[in-house]
């Protein structure tokens, strides 16, 4: 999907996992502590926390 509409994306995890984020329900990407908090809410909802 990303290759044929390009979105904005990030990517993090560690050595046992690696989570690719498309923003494409948000409003904005987030950054700083609003980004941490995001990242923080993926991996409780996906269960690696």
């Amino acid at each position: 999907m990303a290759e044929m509409h390009p979105v904005p994306k990030w990517e993090f995890g560690n050595d046992d996992y690696r989570v690719t984020v498309y923003a494409i329900a948000l409003y904005h990407m987030p950054v700083g502590e609003d980004r941490e908090e995001m990242e923080q809410r993926i991996l409780m909802a996906l269960d690696l926390i």
